[in-house]
């Protein structure tokens, strides 16, 4: 299996040698709570050249090893992961798994023009509003003017502290522009 390129479609718990050739489309550094200078973990989002995405993290003993092998937007062969459960409260993708790196993940930058390009998934506004078709645990993009916010704002659930800002946009998203070229 380890010799041939995998699809994201493919992945399942039963393997732990996937080899995947996938574009970095989102990278972040979780921080970690109690020493917020130090990141916790490295979440990226992966995607095959179907479009298929897939969340992977970085753990804090591998960020070392990885952080300098990796950036947004290059093209990898990684193989050799742990896959697990993708039962994250606000996800980065609807997939039922997620990648964790490990001492034997490996990553190899590579170099293919003909590699899908198109990583934004939009949303347009009309989504946006209509419940039905809006899903706010996960992430999406959308081009449009910053016209007003909000001061952030500390709420308290439970025992958490949530921050968050209201922000009001004026546009469109590309899609909608191309959808009526």
């Amino acid at each position: 299996m380890a010799s041939e390129i995998n699809f994201i479609s493919e992945i399942n718990s039963k393997l732990m040698n996937w080899k995947l050739k996938v574009r970095i489309v989102r990278l972040w550094k979780n921080p970690d709570r109690d020493m917020p200078d130090n990141p916790f973990s490295i979440e990226i989002v992966l995607m095959n050249e179907k479009g298929d995405r897939i969340h992977a993290s970085i753990g804090r003993s591998f960020i070392q090893r990885f952080k300098q092998e990796i950036e947004e937007m290059s093209l990898y062969l990684m193989n050799n992961f742990v896959v697990c459960s993708n039962n994250m409260k606000l996800k980065t993708k609807d997939h039922k798994f997620k990648l964790m790196f490990t001492h034997k993940t490996t990553v190899d930058e590579i170099h293919d023009p003909q590699f899908n390009m198109c990583i934004f998934k939009f949303r347009t506004y009309e989504q946006l509003s209509n419940p039905q078709e809006f899903d706010n645990t996960e992430l999406f993009d959308v081009i449009g003017e910053v016209v007003s916010y909000e001061d952030v704002q500390s709420i308290k659930q439970d025992d958490n502290i949530r921050v968050t800002t209201f922000l009001q946009l004026f546009g469109e998203t590309l899609w909608n522009r191309l959808s009526h070229i």
